[in-house]
């Protein structure tokens, strides 16, 4: 056979599966797709004059009298008596008397897992600012650089990138950081690579907290994140965290604060940390006063994400059932698999429990001077794109907060907090004319968010058949009725004779998730790959990889190019001991990146056309079991990564595929993830190249098959 050789290492592409299942779990979509710059009217029109409006001041809470607002492109030239321009060149639009307030800002999602949908949900629902709470740095910064395109429906951008955890991290986009040093590290990495805001997480031990803390500071990054299971709510105060989310912190505070009860200890310190607010009426009311007024001197801002413990606690509530939501219209399939993967049942009694005392906590808060911004952590559980934002500045007004000072939180409070507040967040002459116009006054009631008629992003005007075009497109998409027909990709410029040439077909469960085309060549030094993958309705990112195997079958090279906006293109070799890689994009080095490898090592590839690679010297009995590292790269971004698994070889099968029968040799490899126990089964021919691979994982199951193509 023409794969047959004796390898000296085993390039196992088990790490493409760990890397791959944190890409499917949160759908690395592409970004925009170029048919929608038809969206929206007016988009050429370079001033548009806005009559007979009402508008809104945030800051003071007060509407003005029917007056003029004239933009010019993205920007806001004028407000109040604003005299026609005499050369008439100017779109006039009538407001009928209607509300004109600054876009909302949703100050907490995760744009990344469902970025294609996510985005224009959001604009259509008024929400033209967010602020990107956790995600491969190197993505969302790209989403952001895209966002300044008018002509995609993108909100405007704060983004953290990755999360500063500890070791191991919870999430795979995290820096995990073990020590002071290597906190610090990591917050010059990621000031470096451009994110406006540092976010700290729960595993971080209380020194490297503190570290990442100190030097967010020196390098003039604000710091957002939880409250680490490893300190106290006041330490973060006195260390100079400025925004906390979720109320974080106040669980374990009102532990304290109640009286000593026997109970049995928590499984983990997440369920430990929320105990607190079940609580909530037995603690020392003069006691928490004190840290709620700390917060207020410390000038600490705290983004509750009511909406998201309300959302969690539906799924287990037999009166709100959340599977009965018109909005899952807009949800896509797979972002439903994993809201609907039995992940959160446990958390929602918990949720359900804990909201009221958590609304109540809003309310004192804001009562005490303590700054409050409007967030929803989209991409979790039901909490519904751009709609979010208005049942959160619901709960807050159910928390005893006015209608004008929620909106406030909505606006202004969230652009301080970004430090865009020069820009962005209330209306006035110099800023950008991102705008929302409302039927009705939302300082008399909060629930005139909800009723848009007309929407600017950065100038571009949206009217309400525009926005209702935006829904409908969303709804169309992730029902599959408009996925867009794949674009011929370039050829293969690979030396050698080609000895295999086909495609992988992938399905999420029953859905089309795109394809990956390959091409296999032998020539003398070695095999090389080919594959060009091209995914549909969401899954991983577009790209080009190319593979060098050298004859004995260890890896020589390779290069992983994206066929998104960003066109990064990164090589990888071997280099004393360690994979390395570098990257660029277009107009910007990134540097190298390195990563040791262990042995015993597989050196992986993002592709299922390489995995001949490694299943074929395994050489494993059916029966027989092996464990490895894996390193590998493109997944969820260029830099190397690493991880731990298990191969066993199960009995060998028959498999019909290509108009034969197959007797495949069968294996199972199980990874054990902060994302849950995964499983993939892979069925691989007598050479090792894969014929079909099925991953299930608690999201949904994704399955990839080969079709041959003759020469």
């Amino acid at each position: 056979m023409f794969l047959r050789r004796q390898a000296a290492e085993i390039n196992l592409g088990l790490d493409r599966e760990n890397m791959r299942l944190w890409t499917i779990c949160v759908l690395w979509l592409t970004l925009m797709a170029a048919q929608r710059e038809s969206w929206g009217q007016h988009a050429g029109s370079p001033r548009q004059i806005i009559e007979n409006v009402r508008v809104v001041d945030v800051v003071a809470g007060k509407a003005s009298a029917p007056q003029r607002v004239l933009i010019d492109g993205a920007r806001i030239v004028a407000v109040g008596a604003v005299e026609l321009p005499a050369d008439g060149d100017v779109v006039r639009i009538d407001a009928e008397g209607r509300y004109l307030i600054p876009g909302l800002f949703d100050a907490h999602v995760h744009l990344v897992p469902d970025a294609d949908h996510f985005a224009p949900l959001l604009v259509a629902h008024g929400v033209t600012s967010v602020r990107d709470l956790g995600g491969p740095t190197e993505l969302i910064l790209a989403l952001k650089r895209s966002a300044a395109d008018s002509s995609t429906p993108i909100p405007d951008i704060t983004a953290t990138g990755s999360i500063i955890d500890g070791t191991p991290p919870v999430w795979p986009f995290s820096e995990p950081c073990a020590s002071s040093d290597e906190a610090r590290a990591a917050v010059q990495r990621l000031a470096a690579a451009g994110v406006d805001q540092i976010k700290v997480y729960s595993l971080l031990a209380p020194d490297a907290y503190r570290a990442a803390v100190a030097e967010a500071q020196r390098l003039g990054l604000p710091v957002t994140g939880h409250v680490p299971y490893s300190i106290r709510l006041e330490e973060t105060l006195h260390a100079g965290q400025n925004c906390i989310e979720h109320l974080e912190g106040f669980g374990p505070l009102l532990t304290e604060l109640a009286p000593v009860i026997d109970e049995e200890p928590a499984r983990n310190p997440m369920i430990a940390a929320f105990r607190g607010w079940s609580r909530w009426r037995e603690v020392d009311r003069d006691r928490l006063q004190a840290v709620v007024l700390q917060n207020a001197v410390h000038r600490v801002t705290h983004c509750p994400t009511l909406v998201v413990m309300d959302s969690i606690s539906r799924i287990t509530d037999p009166n709100r059932n959340p599977n009965e939501d018109a909005r899952l219209k807009y949800v896509s399939p797979a972002m439903l698999a994993f809201w609907d993967s039995g992940r959160y049942i446990d958390f929602s009694p918990r949720a359900r429990q804990a909201l009221p005392a958590m609304k109540a906590l809003v309310g004192e808060l804001h009562r005490a001077g303590v700054n409050l911004v409007v967030g929803t952590d989209l991409a979790n559980p039901f909490v519904f794109a751009g709609s979010a934002v208005h049942d959160e500045m619901q709960h807050f007004v159910e928390a005893g907060i006015p209608p004008a000072d929620v909106l406030r939180m909505a606006t202004i409070n969230a652009a301080q907090l970004c430090g865009v507040a020069d820009q962005r967040g209330s209306i006035a002459v110099g800023k950008t004319a991102s705008l929302v116009l409302l039927d009705a006054n939302p300082l008399s009631n909060i629930e005139a968010v909800r009723h848009i008629r007309a929407v600017w992003l950065r100038g571009k005007y949206y009217d309400r058949a525009a926005l209702d075009a935006l829904l409908a497109e969303v709804e169309q998409s992730v029902r599959g009725a408009t996925v867009p027909e794949t674009q011929a990709g370039p050829q293969p410029d690979i030396p050698g004779r080609v000895v295999l040439r086909g495609q992988y077909q992938m399905k999420f469960g029953q859905l089309d998730a795109g394809v990956e085309d390959f091409v296999v060549t032998e020539s003398e030094d070695g095999l090389r790959v080919w594959a060009h993958q091209q995914p549909k309705g969401g899954g991983q990112i577009p790209a080009i990889t190319t593979v060098h195997f050298g004859s004995d079958g260890t890896f020589v090279e390779a290069t992983w190019e994206t066929q998104d906006r960003r066109q990064l293109r990164a090589q990888y070799r071997r280099d004393a001991g360690a994979l390395v890689g570098e990257a660029k994009l277009p107009d910007q080095a990134l540097g190298e990146s390195r990563l040791a490898l262990t042995e015993p090592y597989l050196i992986s590839t993002p592709v299922y056309a390489s995995e001949f690679g490694f299943y074929g010297p395994l050489q494993l009995a059916p029966g027989e079991s092996i464990e490895l590292h894996s390193t590998g790269f493109g997944y969820p971004d260029w830099k190397p990564a690493a991880a731990p698994m298990t191969i066993t070889r199960l009995a060998d099968e028959a498999l019909d595929l290509d108009g034969r029968r197959w007797s495949a040799r069968v294996y199972h490899s199980v990874l054990k993830t902060n994302m849950g126990e995964m499983n993939i089964k892979t069925w691989t021919g007598p050479d090792g190249h894969t014929l079909q691979s099925e991953l299930r994982f608690p999201f949904g199951t994704v399955t990839a098959t080969r079709r041959l193509i003759e020469e």
